[in-house]
């Protein structure tokens, strides 16, 4: 679940184990949102990888696999192994409580903002350097 770069590398590393992927994606394209240099390397190596389906929603895990909606119409994926790379809600109001119990803090990644890996990494970065 998620097709964004964490989620198009994973399939592509999986494959290369020997195991079948498939990525389920809500944006309407795999990767969106990386550097169209990478993308254009990634993509042929993810096309070859996995079966794609974009525009899709989960609607929930269940013992056969991800149940998904596409289009409308509900469609059952079936799987052994279920793998999230998913971005995450900011779970604002406990960062906010912990960075009161503090004199100094840094907020990097989903707490501070949901985005890219490369975002959170930058950002994890610059404040190690600060400290």
């Amino acid at each position: 679940m998620g097709g964004g770069l964490v989620g198009a590398e994973a399939a592509v590393g999986f494959h290369h184990e020997g195991k079948e992927c498939t990525i389920v994606e809500m944006k309407p394209a795999i990767a969106e949102d990386v550097n169209s240099f990478y993308r254009g390397g990634l993509m042929p190596e993810v096309e070859k990888a996995a079966a794609c389906y974009v525009n899709t929603k989960v609607k929930a895990v269940v013992p056969e696999g991800v149940l998904c909606e596409k289009d409308g119409e509900d469609l059952l994926l079936e799987a052994d192994t279920v793998v999230c790379a998913l971005g995450l809600k900011a779970p604002y109001e406990k960062v906010d409580a912990l960075a009161e119990l503090v004199d100094e803090c840094y907020i990097i990644g989903d707490c501070g903002k949901v985005g890219k890996i490369y975002d959170a990494m930058n950002t994890g970065y610059y404040a190690a350097v600060r400290v």
